[in-house]
């Protein structure tokens, strides 16, 4: 009776190896992709850090612009105004460049970092109700708007932040 059942029982094994071999796919497949979502996600929190920071960065370069203006004698809180000026939109977008000491700005987008983790980073001046400062206007408060952006997955993504500074002086 042995024999008979050994000769039934051919096969089994390759059934067995094959069910196997599909589990294992099927969890492979899923283990893959979540390893993929999380890197996604982790790259998205690192750039939403990264970009936080750079806008929180460029507005308080903004502020120093202003500072250093209003220390200088010479200078006035139109200076300012006259340097911001052309800064009136997120299609006009201008940066501070360090370099300079606080004392210019730059009429273009400042690219931080490089590949998978660029930032582009920008700001815009209106006034304090979001309409474009005037060519003869001077008004007492301005509106800083910063716009840091980057790419995750092949989506656009951004963090806005603003101020107002006033003529303090």
């Amino acid at each position: 009776m042995s024999v008979t059942k050994r000769v039934n029982e051919y096969g089994i094994g390759l059934v067995e190896v094959i069910f196997a071999l599909g589990v294992s796919i099927v969890v492979m497949t899923s283990l893959v992709s979540l390893s993929l979502f999380t890197l996604r996600s982790s790259l998205q929190s690192k750039l939403m850090l990264q970009g936080t920071k750079l806008a929180t960065q460029e507005l308080e370069m903004v502020r120093a612009l202003r500072d250093a203006i209003a220390e200088d004698p010479s200078r006035s809180w139109e200076d300012f105004i006259d340097l911001v000026r052309d800064c009136n939109s997120s299609e006009d977008y201008c940066y501070v460049d360090p370099n300079s000491g606080f004392t210019d700005i730059v009429s273009s987008q400042k690219v931080v970092g490089s590949g998978a983790s660029a930032v582009t980073i920008y700001f815009y001046a209106t006034e304090a109700d979001g309409s474009g400062i005037g060519d003869s206007d001077y008004p007492n408060t301005v509106r800083i708007s910063v716009e840091a952006s980057w790419d995750v997955g092949g989506y656009a993504k951004h963090v806005y932040n603003y101020t107002d500074l006033s003529n303090w002086r």
